[in-house]
């Protein structure tokens, strides 16, 4: 099992280690994306892909289209996860995962 503690362990820094200003510049870059929404969620959850553990960071919205926003893609990159956006039960949902080291 994956604790929420283990977000920290992403491979966003340098040194294996995300610091906590890479994992705010994460959320918020997802956050500003969807100004425009009237409705947001932000969920994290842990899933198991290939049989490696990861964090998976997920935010919904009540728009009706939307893209990656390219810092969010770029963080998500450098660590070694991957972001992707389609649509949702109740809008876009644009979700990162990002491997727990």
């Amino acid at each position: 099992m994956i604790e929420l503690n283990d977000v920290v362990y992403c491979r966003l820094g340098t040194a294996d280690l995300a610091s906590a200003e890479q994992l705010h510049a994460l959320v918020l870059a997802m956050l500003l994306d969807s100004t425009d929404a009237s409705r947001i969620r932000l969920l994290v959850r842990a899933r198991t892909i290939g049989g490696k553990h990861h964090v998976q960071l997920i935010r919904d919205d009540d728009r009706d289209e939307g893209e990656v926003p390219a810092l969010v893609a770029a963080l998500a990159a450098h660590a070694g996860g991957e972001a992707s956006i389609a649509p949702g039960r109740d809008g876009m949902e644009l979700a990162i995962e990002l491997p727990v080291a």
